[in-house]
């Protein structure tokens, strides 16, 4: 289980590498990040953005703590299935590596949250303060 766990592992975290590369050429140039700006300006970057963010990243910390499951009960079970000590840290410092992609991605996750709070709190303050006046001198701003 554990060399299954390692591919799936490395290909959710390419598969993600790819989405952000893919969604980083494809946005526009006043975009400054992609993973955190959920009104993504293009069919592409939006795509990519939840596919990410519903499916990769869930996928991802989801995988790990299952290839933690398993390698603990391979290293409880079955130890003499490891022919060397090295390629048991091998597999630490991967899972040590997923972990830490996965709380960097939660962070981001907080931020993208963040953002969106605040975009809204402050389309709804712009449109509190809208009349008829404003509207008919420069449309719907918000």
């Amino acid at each position: 289980p554990l060399n299954t766990w390692l591919l799936g592992s490395s290909f959710l975290m390419l598969t993600s590498r790819l989405c952000y590369v893919i969604g980083v050429l494809n946005r526009p140039a006043n975009y400054d990040s992609f993973l955190v700006c959920a009104l993504q300006l293009g069919r592409t970057p939006q795509v990519l953005f939840w596919l990410t963010w519903l499916i990769i990243v869930p996928a991802f910390a989801f995988w790990s703590l299952l290839g933690s499951l398993w390698l603990s009960d391979v290293r409880v079970k079955t130890p003499a299935c490891w022919p060397h000590e090295s390629d048991f840290w091998f597999f630490i410092m991967w899972q040590v590596f997923c972990f830490v992609w996965t709380a960097l991605h939660l962070r981001l996750a907080v931020m993208a949250i963040s953002l969106e709070r605040r975009l809204r709190h402050s389309e709804s303050e712009l449109r509190s303060v809208e009349d008829a006046d404003a509207l008919s001198r420069w449309g719907q701003v918000s």
